[in-house]
């Protein structure tokens, strides 16, 4: 049985961490405190820059019109209401030209978390009787947490991007 669950553990964890990995480089950090506290600990033109660079990756990767890449830049007023998460992973949605959906990233962390689901059982059920097994369903917990910090964050920004760039949900 572990000769199934420890690849399929090890494929979904690894797809989980390319996913992540965004969220390691340096704007990320930077972007993800400025959201949370507004402040700009690195000086306001700092902070401002990688802001500015951020959306226009995001709005360059998803062809946005000068309109709709100044609402977005507009959104720095408020930090807390800044879509970081889309900021950092814009492959996770897509522009379909009237809104913004699921991308196919962001359909296959779906798949990897249900795939979790699925894996995470029998593998602490092997894991019960032999403890060095129990390093696979540790990086399932892991590997939850990662997908799911992504999922809740970029449902929400979603929703909210939607609302602010085009008017819709």
């Amino acid at each position: 049985m572990m000769t199934l669950l420890a690849p399929a553990t090890v494929a979904v964890f690894v797809y989980m961490l390319l996913l992540w990995l965004p969220e390691l480089q340096d704007p990320a950090p930077v972007l993800r405190r400025w959201s949370r506290t507004g402040s700009n600990p690195a000086g306001i033109h700092a902070v401002d820059a990688v802001v500015t660079a951020a959306t226009g990756r995001f709005a360059a990767r998803h062809a946005l019109t000068e309109t709709q890449t100044a609402l977005l830049n507009g959104m720095s007023s408020r930090p807390a209401m800044v879509p970081v998460t889309l900021l950092i992973h814009p492959a996770l949605v897509r522009y379909d030209g009237t809104r913004f959906v699921r991308g196919s990233a962001f359909n296959l962390l779906l798949a990897g978390l249900a795939g979790l689901g699925l894996i995470f059982p029998p593998t602490v059920g092997a894991a019960l009787g032999d403890v060095p097994l129990w390093v696979f369903p540790l990086t399932d917990i892991v590997t939850f947490a990662m997908g799911w910090f992504l999922l809740k964050n970029a449902l929400s920004d979603i929703s909210l991007i939607n609302l602010v760039l085009t008017g819709k949900h």
